[in-house]
């Protein structure tokens, strides 16, 4: 999945998860609960551009309900991985 190129709501999200990172300890990591859907995508994404990707855990689960369980897994373990998360 390819995320637009910053617009205003992109710096919105960013200024607010940046100041989010900057209260933690230096060291401190964040885990971002990741369903693989557009919210989800969108925040670890956010927390990779602004914490960096040693920052952020990626922790998504399978939950074998959906019949496209698989194909969730998938994806999230592609778009953490292309982040290096």
């Amino acid at each position: 999945m390819t995320l637009p190129t910053e617009n205003p709501a992109d710096r919105l999200v960013l200024d607010a998860v940046g100041a989010a990172f900057a209260a933690l300890p230096a060291d401190a990591r964040v885990a971002v609960a990741f369903s693989g859907g557009l919210d989800s995508t969108s925040l670890l994404d956010a927390a990779v551009r602004t914490g960096g990707a040693q920052r952020c855990v990626a922790l998504h689960i399978h939950h074998g309900l959906s019949p496209h369980a698989d194909e969730w897994l998938a994806h999230c373990d592609a778009f953490a991985r292309e982040r290096g998360v």
